[in-house]
């Protein structure tokens, strides 16, 4: 395999990589996220009042 072969099939790689690092990132703060609306609405129905 020639070295332009081997570049390019790193760069797709390492593409690959980042999308799914970027994937998990976006589950991890899509998942952190609907945890505090459940926490804040939780917070809400237990004492209106001190909001």
């Amino acid at each position: 395999m020639s070295t332009m072969q081997n570049n390019e099939n790193n760069v797709q790689k390492n593409a690959a990589a980042q999308t799914d690092q970027q994937k998990e990132q976006e589950r991890k703060d899509a998942l952190a996220k609907q945890q505090k609306q459940q926490q804040d609405n939780k917070d809400s129905t237990r004492s209106p009042q001190q909001k």
